[in-house]
């Protein structure tokens, strides 16, 4: 699940949806096995489109969560892209491993995409991702956060870092250092949100798979909303 936070303070804007990912998208969307990456811009103009109406007085961001696990790509994108890149604010939430890679099984089992048990689907992972599979079933793999965490560390000067279960435990905190850390008056009363993109075992796959299906013209009529 995710949880929409910074669109609710009049001092950021966050894009809309997960539609980002253009940083590990240089020249395109991947064809890979199992995603389509319809959701994905695909070239610098209309990244910057997604921030077109927001005033230069207004923090703006977005959040894409394969720029973690695709750290090279990410990086080496932000830096071609974005003038003065190492000013870049990073926030990263990270949630614990184990229960990291269950909740993104489940959320391919939810939408039709995964027929495997957990068990099965781990031993049958890395050849998977040397078979061309997306890395949205790189379940262990995008759990392993060493390395994309130190590479942010050394290619950015301000990198913030929230773990998840603090992140629900202990909420207020957290936001406020947040907002300490993006510039933001701590004091800002944050409303509760429901959770989004919830993880669940359908009961009709096939229904799953026709509400869940990536479809280009489905995102550009959602984001138009």
């Amino acid at each position: 699940a995710s949880i929409d936070l910074m669109s609710l303070t009049p001092s950021l804007a966050l894009a809309t949806s997960k539609t980002g990912c253009r940083a590990i998208r240089p020249t395109g969307a991947r064809s890979v096995k199992g995603s389509k990456f319809a959701f994905a811009v695909r070239s610098w103009e209309e990244y910057s489109a997604l921030f077109a109406a927001v005033p230069p007085s207004i923090q703006a961001g977005e959040a894409s969560t394969p720029y973690l696990h695709l750290y090279e790509e990410s990086i080496t994108s932000m830096r071609k892209y974005l003038p003065d890149y190492r000013k870049t604010k990073i926030v990263m939430v990270l949630r614990h491993p184990v229960e990291r890679a269950f909740s993104n099984y489940v959320w391919r089992r939810r939408d039709d995409r995964e027929e495997e048990s957990f068990d099965r689907a781990l031993l049958l992972e890395e050849q998977r991702i040397r078979d061309g599979y997306s890395f949205d079933y790189a379940y262990a793999g995008r759990s392993r956060y060493y390395q994309g965490v130190k590479a942010y560390l050394e290619a950015f000067d301000q990198v913030h870092i929230i773990l998840y279960e603090d992140l629900i435990a202990r909420r207020d905190k957290e936001l406020a250092a947040l907002c300490r850390f993006l510039g933001v008056k701590d004091t800002f009363r944050f409303h509760a949100v429901k959770d989004s993109n919830v993880s669940f075992i359908p009961r009709s796959t096939l229904l799953s798979r026709l509400v869940t299906a990536e479809f280009g013209w489905k995102f550009k009529l959602i984001n138009s909303l």
